[in-house]
């Protein structure tokens, strides 16, 4: 065969294959293109802007970065699902602030210094109320309840496109274009109601939360008493949590005022925990307190030993969630400083919780 036909029709081949990669790469590129306008246009994490529709599906882990830094706020509710339910509007209204609602499912003491110093960096926020729920105090320092993806929460615009590609953020805007094709709920976006969309269809009753607390002595069958030595350790962890995540906010920022609060989990949780936890919580608590009442710019409340509230079931769905009429009721008190724990009270405060508990009989109730 001749050589220069061999040499041609190899160059041939070549060049189509050159051509086909070119195209394909192309193509790829394009369609990656479109994929980044589509999410970016649609911003199923609220990352760039507020929607203007409540159909999305929001993500603890992402959309707290886009309150952060798109929302319009002086101040934040800062806490684990304890603040899931307030309304902001009840503290517009009572304390004349304008805070946003930050709230994280199980957050540790690292989530809430995470938060707190966020709100401070994006709109140097004056004011928090601040959930102290002792039930994530037994943690590590740098221990988080889910983990953040950091390219969202820092200030390097480059890694923002592992937003725009990301699997997570494709089923998201899926979702929400299907809900706009279809016209579901166009309702305009409120968010004061953020994170409240797992408790619409939970019921407020003392049969579900007695349901909880059966499946927390259910389980607590596979856990081992800790020792009085373990008991120590978790103390440790509780005390350094406070110290190294809690206290170093208000020491940092003098000039910013911190609303800190006990969030009141139902009796139950403390009966549950009755050979767990129950003594070490008690213990922290007041050491914590005592720890607090020395800032200038913290005040402190405590709702955990309130018996019209933490006695009544009816306020809970499971052993620790209460009611959005509790956390409005709560946000109220601490603009008329009513339950303020002092140095002359808060020994008297604690003693009062743990009668409280030593004296409660769950057998009162018929099941």
């Amino acid at each position: 065969m001749d050589t220069t036909y061999v040499q041609v029709k190899a160059k041939e081949r070549e060049n189509t294959a050159k051509k086909w990669i070119i195209k394909t790469f192309i193509s790829l590129i394009s369609m990656m293109l479109i994929i980044g306008i589509i999410i970016y246009k649609v911003d199923p994490f609220m990352y760039y802007r507020l929607p203007e529709t409540n159909n999305y599906k929001f993500d603890q882990q992402y959309c707290n970065a886009g309150i952060l830094k798109n929302a319009d706020y002086d101040s934040a509710i800062v806490g684990s699902s304890m603040v899931h339910l307030f309304d902001p509007q009840v503290a517009r209204d009572t304390m004349g602030i304008n805070p946003a609602k930050l709230s994280w499912g199980g957050a540790r003491p690292n989530d809430l210094n995470y938060l707190v110093n966020e709100a401070i960096k994006y709109r140097d926020a004056k004011t928090f109320l601040f959930a102290f729920d002792l039930l994530f105090f037994d943690s590590n320092t740098t221990d988080t309840s889910f983990e953040r993806p950091e390219y969202l929460h820092d200030d390097n615009k480059l890694n923002d496109i592992k937003y725009l590609f990301n699997t997570k953020t494709y089923t998201s805007t899926a979702y929400v274009m299907a809900k706009k094709i279809l016209g579901i709920q166009q309702e305009p976006f409120d968010i004061d109601a953020i994170h409240t969309a797992g408790y619409t269809t939970e019921r407020f009753e003392k049969e579900s939360a007695l349901n909880y607390y059966d499946m927390k002595i259910e389980s607590n069958k596979e856990r081992k008493i800790p020792t009085q030595e373990e008991k120590e350790i978790s103390l440790k962890r509780m005390k350094e949590n406070l110290h190294v995540k809690i206290l170093s906010l208000f020491e940092e920022n003098p000039q910013r005022d911190f609303y800190v609060f006990f969030p009141p989990i139902s009796i139950l949780l403390w009966e549950a925990e009755k050979e767990y936890s129950t003594d070490i919580m008690l213990e922290f608590k007041e050491y914590a307190i005592k720890e607090m009442l020395n800032y200038d710019n913290v005040k402190l409340y405590d709702f955990q030993n309130l018996d019209d509230i933490v006695l009544n079931l009816d306020n809970y769905k499971d052993t620790i969630h209460y009611s959005s009429e509790i956390c409005d009721e709560i946000i109220r008190n601490i603009s008329e400083d009513k339950n303020l724990i002092t140095k002359e009270n808060y020994k008297e405060k604690v003693q009062y919780l743990r009668n409280m508990i030593n004296q409660f009989d769950i057998s009162q109730y018929d099941r």
